[in-house]
């Protein structure tokens, strides 16, 4: 039911996720790029890492009071980019490392909470 990281790729926007959120940060408003929410996923495989950026304040707000640290998530209708950031996300060069852009997502639920 659920993809792992390693499986997904740009072609479709209804993968369905399970994901535990290991960092969530925010940028403000004033920095470079800023006023935007940052979330640093693991799957199960712990290998493979996924990146999502909200820029936009109406999901920002939305997402802000939904996604914690620590917290694990079942999300859908996610659209992916490849990661064209300078930064190794995965931390070990195995695999993909994918940016997630959460472009229609009414779905995001928590499974559990550590």
């Amino acid at each position: 039911m659920f993809t792992p990281i390693s499986k997904l790729d740009n072609n479709r926007a209804t993968w369905i996720l399970k994901l535990r959120a290991i960092r969530v940060y925010f940028v403000p408003r004033w920095a470079r790029g800023g006023d935007s929410m940052e979330i640093v996923f693991h799957d199960e495989h712990v290998l493979e890492r996924g990146f999502m950026h909200i820029s936009t304040a109406r999901k920002k707000k939305k997402f802000e009071s939904q996604i914690t640290e620590d917290g694990v998530y079942a999300i859908r209708n996610v659209h992916v980019h490849d990661n064209y950031q300078s930064q190794n996300m995965s931390g070990n060069n195995v695999g993909n490392s994918w940016l997630m852009i959460f472009y229609i997502v009414k779905d995001v639920f928590l499974v559990i909470k550590v």
